[in-house]
C-alpha cells in the first residue's frame, strides 16, 4: 500500500509587466500602455474518498503549476497560469520539508487563506523600450525548514507541530523511515470529501508601466517583475481513518476476523505476514439508533517492529487514527497442544505477548496505549476450558478483561462485537 510520498510542488510565477507605449497614426505621444503580467498557477489538493492510497503519486516526483504571461501592449493583461489540482484520499496528512523565500515569507505573515496577501515587493526594473521583454527571474532555492521556526511558521494548527533536531532526509524512497524523526512542520490533514486546500500559491504578475506614469513622469520605462511562486517540498501522508484498529502478532487470526465480522475480504493463509498492507472493513449495526464501525487489520507487529523489524514502522502510524485497538492474542498451535508446557506457563506467555505488543505501541508513540482498548484471545475452539479458565485468570490478576472468540465456529463473537460497540457508543 502506498500511503507516504514526498513530492516537489512549483507553484507559477507572475508574469513580468511590459514596458510599451502607445503608437498610433496621428497620435505621437500616446503614452505608455503596458499592461500587468498575469497571476502564476497555484496548486491544490483536493480529498477524495474515490481513492484509497497513493500509489498513483509512485515514480512522481515533481509538479509544475503553469507561470503567468507577461503583460502586453494596449494594456492587456497577461494570461493567468492554470492551476493543477491533486486529488488525495482523505486521511491525508501534508507535512512540510523544505520552501523557497516567497513560502517561507508566507508562512510568517499569512496563517490562513481569510487573512490579506503578505506585503511582498516585486523588484522594478528599468527595461528597454524597444520590445518592452525581459528575462524572468530565477526562483530562489528550496531550503530546509528550520527547528525554530516550528512554532511561529505552522499554517494551519499551531499545536499540532513536532519539534526535532535532525536534519532533512533526503532518501528518494520512504520506506522503513521513522516520519516522526524527520524535520518537518505540519500544514494540514484532509478529513472531508471534498475538502480542497491551497498548497502552493502562484506569484503575482508584475505591473506595466501604464501604472508608473504620473504629473512628474508621463513616460516611465520601468516595468515589474512577476513574484516567483511557491516552491515546496513535501510529504504526504496518509492514515486510515478507523474506529478500531486491530493489533496483533502475524498470523494471530485478524483477517479471518475481519472478514467474518465484516464484508471485507483480505487476504487469508496459514503463515505469517499474509497481510502485507492495512485492510479495512465495516461492522454494520442492526441496531435501531446504532452506527456502523470501521476496523482496519493492521498487518502484524513483532518485538522491534517500533524500530523497524519486520513489517516495521511502515503501518504502525495507520494505528495513530484509530479511536480504540482491538488486541487479537493468540498461541502457536505448536504451543497450544504441546503437552511438555504447563498450563500457568502458555497464560503467561499470552500476557507476555500483550505486554510486548503494548510496549511496541509506546515505542512508536507514547499515546496509543491511552486508547480505548478490547483484548482478546483467537482461535479459541483450539483451547480446552481449562486452559481458556487460566488465561483468564492471568488477565484478571492484571484487572484485564479478555474475550476468547473462535471465527471458525463464532463462539464469542457477539459478546466482543457488544463491546466494540459499548466503547464506541
Amino acid at each position: 500500500m502506498f500511503d507516504l510520498v514526498q513530492l516537489r510542488l512549483f507553484a507559477g510565477d507572475g508574469g513580468n509587466g511590459r514596458v510599451s507605449f502607445r503608437r498610433e497614426k496621428f497620435i505621437a505621444k500616446g503614452g505608455p500602455d503596458g499592461g500587468n503580467g498575469g497571476y502564476g498557477g497555484n496548486i491544490y489538493l483536493k480529498a477524495t474518498r474515490g481513492l484509497n492510497s497513493l500509489q498513483h503519486y509512485a515514480g512522481v516526483k515533481e509538479f509544475v503549476a503553469k507561470s503567468g504571461e507577461p503583460g502586453g501592449a494596449k494594456n492587456q493583461i497577461g494570461a493567468h497560469g492554470q492551476d493543477l489540482h491533486l486529488e488525495v484520499p482523505v486521511g491525508t496528512r501534508v507535512w512540510l520539508l523544505a520552501d523557497n523565500r516567497v513560502s517561507r515569507i508566507r508562512r510568517r505573515f499569512h496563517r490562513s487563506e481569510a487573512q490579506a496577501e503578505p506585503n511582498i515587493k516585486h523588484q522594478i526594473l528599468t527595461l528597454s523600450v524597444k520590445g518592452g521583454r525581459v528575462e524572468p527571474i530565477v526562483p530562489d532555492e528550496l531550503e530546509p525548514v528550520k527547528p525554530n521556526e516550528e512554532r511561529e511558521a505552522v499554517i494551519t494548527n499551531d499545536e499540532q507541530t513536532e519539534s526535532h533536531e535532525t536534519v532533512v532526509q533526503r532518501s528518494t524512497s520512504l520506506r522503513n523511515q521513522r516520519l516522526q524523526d524527520m524535520n518537518k512542520l505540519f500544514l494540514v490533514e484532509l478529513l472531508e470529501e471534498g475538502e480542497e486546500v491551497l498548497i502552493a500559491k502562484g506569484g503575482e504578475g508584475g505591473k506595466g508601466n501604464n501604472l508608473f506614469k504620473g504629473s512628474t513622469n508621463t513616460t516611465p520605462v520601468i516595468a515589474e517583475y512577476g513574484i516567483p511562486g511557491e516552491r515546496r517540498e513535501v510529504i504526504l501522508e496518509l492514515r486510515l481513518i478507523a474506529d478500531v484498529g486491530l493489533v496483533g502478532y502475524p498470523n494471530a487470526g485478524k483477517s479471518t476476523l475481519l472478514s467474518v465480522i465484516t464484508r471485507a475480504n483480505p487476504k487469508i493463509a496459514n503463515y505469517p505476514f499474509t497481510t502485507l498492507e492495512p485492510n479495512l472493513g465495516v461492522m454494520f449495526s442492526e441496531e435501531a439508533g446504532g452506527r456502523d464501525i470501521v476496523l482496519a487489520d493492521i498487518p502484524g507487529i513483532i518485538e522491534g517492529a517500533s524500530h523497524g523489524k519486520g513489517l516495521g514502522y511502515d503501518f504502525l502510524r495507520h494505528v495513530q487514527a484509530c479511536k480504540a485497538l482491538l488486541y487479537v492474542l493468540s498461541l502457536e498451535e505448536s504451543v497450544i497442544f504441546d503437552e511438555d508446557v504447563a498450563t500457568n506457563d502458555k497464560a503467561d506467555m499470552l500476557w507476555q505477548q500483550f505486554e510486548v505488543l503494548k510496549k511496541e505501541l509506546k515505542d512508536y508513540d507514547e499515546s496509543l496505549i491511552e486508547k480505548s482498548i478490547v483484548v482478546s484471545l483467537s482461535k479459541a475452539e483450539l483451547y480446552d476450558a481449562e486452559l481458556q479458565e487460566r488465561i483468564k485468570d492471568t488477565f484478571a490478576s492484571h484487572k484485564v478483561e479478555i474475550v476468547a472468540f473462535s471465527s471458525l465456529t463464532r463462539q464469542g463473537l457477539d459478546e466482543l462485537q457488544h463491546q466494540l460497540r459499548e466503547f464506541l457508543h
